[in-house]
C-alpha cells in the first residue's frame, strides 16, 4: 500500500526538507492506524518510515523500534505504543 508513494531516502533524496515532509506525512498515517488498532498497518507504515529515511541519522531508540516492524512487533504487545513514542521524538527531531 505504502510501498508505491514514490519515497525514497533521504539521504537519495538529496532534498532533506521533501524527505521530512514524506517522513511526517507517513507518521500522520502511522497514528490514524494505531488508533484503528491495526499493527499489521503500523508495521508496513514503518517500514516505509524506515525506507525514507534510509541512513539519515535518527533520534535515540527509532531506528531500532523501526527495525522491529520487520516481524518482532508480532510478539510484543508494547511495539505499538514504544513506535508512537519513537515517532514523536523523530517528529520532533525533523521538525526542529
Amino acid at each position: 500500500m505504502y510501498e508505491d508513494c514514490g519515497a525514497r531516502s533521504l539521504t537519495a533524496m538529496g532534498e532533506p526538507a521533501r524527505g521530512r515532509a514524506e517522513v511526517v506525512r507517513l507518521v500522520g498515517h502511522l497514528r490514524a492506524a494505531h488508533q484503528e488498532g491495526s499493527v499489521a498497518r503500523m508495521a508496513e507504515i514503518a517500514r516505509e518510515i524506515a525506507r525514507t529515511l534510509g541512513s539519515a541519522p535518527v533520534p535515540g531508540t527509532t531506528a531500532a523500534v523501526l527495525a522491529e516492524a520487520g516481524g518482532a512487533f508480532l510478539t510484543d504487545p508494547t511495539w505499538p505504543d514504544r513506535l508512537m513514542q519513537a515517532m514523536t521524538e523523530l517528529r520532533d527531531h525533523l521538525l526542529n
